[in-house]
């Protein structure tokens, strides 16, 4: 069985939370986000009870964050599994592809995956995302520059893009 690890990493902006299979970083969230309790549910649900402990995939998370906060146009390698439906999924490997340095907004993202209505449901998939900052949600606007949503906060988003130079 894929055992699931979990473990606790504490970055500038505060403590996050990692689960991992032996092959993928399944979540990685701040532990103060108001859907964390409910994603590790949702993952544990797939892969039963994460065991204190780190693997792989947490202890690469581990220093690609330490080196993201340093150097914010680090890439992050961790392989990676998406958790959610296959729109969500689509909306991750879009956002996924946004550089830091650089912005989206809903409706945009929408145009890119053929829907273009569907920038609500865009940020719906933005709110489900369990992979913080490996899918860049902060890098995302409303259509008129305004900061939209973001789980970590908008004190973190507005820290994560001057970060980043934006």
């Amino acid at each position: 069985m894929n055992e699931l690890k979990k473990s606790v990493i504490t970055t500038p902006l505060g403590e996050m939370i990692a689960l991992a299979t032996e092959d993928n970083l399944v979540l990685l969230e701040f532990t103060d986000n108001e859907n964390t309790e409910k994603d590790i549910t949702q993952v544990e649900e797939v892969y039963g009870a994460g065991i204190e402990g780190e693997n792989l995939p947490i202890k690469q998370i581990r220093v690609e964050l330490e080196d993201y906060f340093k150097h914010p146009f680090t890439t992050f390698k961790t392989p990676v599994e998406f958790i959610g439906t296959d729109f969500q999924k689509e909306v991750w490997s879009v956002i996924q592809s946004i550089p830091a340095g650089a912005t989206s907004n809903y409706s945009e993202i929408a145009e890119r995956i053929g829907n273009p209505n569907a920038a609500r449901a865009v940020g719906n998939a933005l709110n489900a995302n369990k992979l913080t900052l490996i899918i860049p949600c902060h890098r995302v606007l409303t259509k008129d520059f305004d900061f939209g949503g973001y789980n970590g906060g908008q004190k973190r988003k507005s820290w994560l893009l001057q970060h980043e130079g934006i």
